[in-house]
């Protein structure tokens, strides 16, 4: 059996060499990664222009979709308005994890409706 210290060098040197091989990977994909997008680009551009939501051919069809993304920079003021104008169906509702895990410490229960799980996970840190 191995020691704690030949375990924990062998992790320091397997989590070394994948990241050698992730940076060689991003470094080798990239060139195909930007030919991917200039053919995209140049796919969306036709459709665009021919008012087209698809092109099915024999070795595949591309489409076109909507990917949506909603960012708050300014969360008072958000709020504000939300509050104003009782707009409360904009918000999503959802537990607080450092908060539920307060309220746990603090009265011994959780709120209803609220599921509460931990797992223990080893980390690691380079020394």
């Amino acid at each position: 059996m191995a020691t704690i210290s030949e375990a924990v060098g062998w992790l320091t040197q397997l989590r070394t060499q994948k990241a050698l091989l992730d940076a060689e990977y991003k470094e080798k994909a990239a060139p195909i990664n930007d030919k991917i997008q200039k053919i995209e680009c140049a796919l969306l551009a036709k459709m665009q222009k021919e008012g087209v939501d698809s092109y099915k051919t024999g070795h595949g069809t591309v489409y076109k979709s909507m990917r949506t993304s909603v960012s708050c920079p300014d969360k008072s003021a958000f709020m504000d308005y939300i509050k104003k104008n009782n707009f409360f169906e904009l918000l999503e509702v959802r537990p607080l994890k450092t908060a539920i895990e307060e309220f746990n410490a603090g009265h011994g229960f959780l709120p209803p409706g609220v599921d509460y799980s931990q797992e223990v996970k080893l980390n690691f840190r380079k020394a």
